[in-house]
């Protein structure tokens, strides 16, 4: 059985090409160091078809996620004449767990970045 399952922040807006899409997870370890610091290890997602649409519409830097998917393992030649594998998690599942009034903050400053504002007019104000 290949089966993970991850909660993280991305660390990376969504790459997509096509209906594949590809971002990165941070994931901190559940225990301390020798520091007493927490370690953080780092994964490569991939995502199709409806879970790429997913990512490339509601998933964005900094998002807490969780997934689930399998590890899939691919080796390629460098340029440099090396065989080089990878890593990567194939996403079967994803669920963006930040909370959905950050993600309005989130829009409201970038559009107060760009200049516009939406404000909130009651029905009973409406022209029409």
């Amino acid at each position: 059985m290949n089966k993970i399952i991850l909660v993280g922040n991305t660390t990376k807006e969504t790459e997509s090409i096509d209906k594949i899409s590809k971002t990165s997870i941070a994931v901190k370890r559940d225990f301390k160091n020798t520091n007493g610091e927490y370690e953080t290890d780092f994964f490569d997602l991939v995502a199709f078809g409806n879970q790429s649409e997913f990512l490339q519409k509601y998933v964005h830097k900094g998002d807490k996620i969780c997934i689930s998917g399998r590890l899939q393992t691919r080796q390629y030649d460098a340029s440099d004449g090396t065989k080089k594998k990878v890593y990567e998690i194939i996403i079967d599942t994803i669920e963006n767990l930040t909370p959905k009034k950050q993600e309005q903050k989130l829009e409201q400053i970038k559009d107060e970045d760009l200049g516009f504002y939406e404000d909130e007019i009651p029905d009973d104000e409406l022209p029409f």
